[in-house]
């Protein structure tokens, strides 16, 4: 049987604990006893909460990795749906490939410096 490292079960209840209290709110607003306005502006956050705990949970670059885009991801949806700033899908996509570019380096470099460490 496999044993669970403390990083990982600490990171399972921080996800646990968020979706206990989003659910949680959610009720309360389905009961009008809070108002939130429209909870569904802000699903692209629900990325950027995976990517900080890929981060907080990373054991390698990798991981480090997926984490920082998820945040990107999330971040960039938001700012595109809502047009912050005025931006919008239609501006702000080569973020996306700029990102996606970065991304490749990431690995190759990791991946690289990974095998000439190891000999």
């Amino acid at each position: 049987m496999k044993a669970m490292t403390k990083g990982t079960s600490s990171g399972r209840m921080i996800v646990g604990a968020v979706f206990v209290v989003i659910g949680s709110l959610l009720l309360l607003q389905r009961f009008d006893l809070v108002y939130f306005g429209s909870v569904w502006e802000f699903w692209p956050f629900i990325f950027v909460l995976i990517g900080i705990s890929k981060i907080v949970n990373g054991f390698n670059a990798r991981e480090y990795g997926a984490g920082i885009w998820m945040i990107f991801l999330g971040l960039w949806l938001y700012v595109s749906i809502q047009h912050l700033f005025g931006l919008s899908f239609s501006v702000t996509w080569p973020a996306m490939l700029i990102a996606w570019g970065c991304s490749m380096i990431w690995k190759s470099y990791f991946i690289n410096s990974y095998r000439w460490s190891r000999g």
